[in-house]
């Protein structure tokens, strides 16, 4: 496995990091091939809206840039993700295969126009489906029950300092 990068780290937690290749630079998206060896990758996904193709990484495989922290399931102050993942390249290379048509990013020449590009990303949802969404979303109600008790706990409280109130009042009015 290669080093990360100047201001980068490994990776410590397992995230679910995606290689991804974006073609939205594609006017005529009908020129786009996937061939079917791609969809043998873990946890393959075709992102229809945002024109990308993606697969989850192997476990702990990247690399994170100026990364401070990770507390309660949110990154602070995160930074980018490179996947070091060794699998990445015969992803890459199958699809340039059956896409020759098209232009690609050229880290020699920023400025030359291009069609498709390829990045990692934290999968945040946006393309995971099933028993990890499921689960992202029971923690997320979770939190907000946990969030919310104390508001909870303080109308209880209010409402029973106000029927203690009109008790008392009640009481002092009958024995008038």
């Amino acid at each position: 496995m290669l080093p990360c990068p100047p201001n980068a780290m490994i990776g410590t937690y397992d995230l679910p990091v995606r290689h991804c290749i974006d073609f939205s630079g594609v006017k005529d998206v009908t020129r786009v091939k996937i061939p079917d060896a791609l969809t043998r990758f873990r946890e393959f996904k075709f992102n229809d809206k945002l024109l990308r193709i993606s697969y989850m990484t192997a476990r702990l495989t990247y690399c994170a840039t100026r990364a401070s922290f990770f507390k309660d399931g949110i990154f602070y102050k995160k930074g980018d993700f490179i996947s070091l993942d060794p699998n990445k390249d015969e992803f890459n290379r199958i699809f340039v295969e059956a896409n020759k048509n098209l232009s690609y990013y050229d880290y020699s020449n920023p400025s030359k126009p291009f069609e498709v590009k390829t990045y990692d990303f934290l999968d945040k949802g946006d393309e995971r489906s099933g028993l990890i969404n499921a689960a992202m979303q029971y923690k997320a109600a979770g939190n907000d029950i946990a969030k919310n008790f104390g508001n909870i706990v303080k109308v209880v409280v209010a409402g029973v300092v106000v029927i203690v109130f009109v008790k008392t009042y009640q009481n002092l009015s009958i024995k008038r």
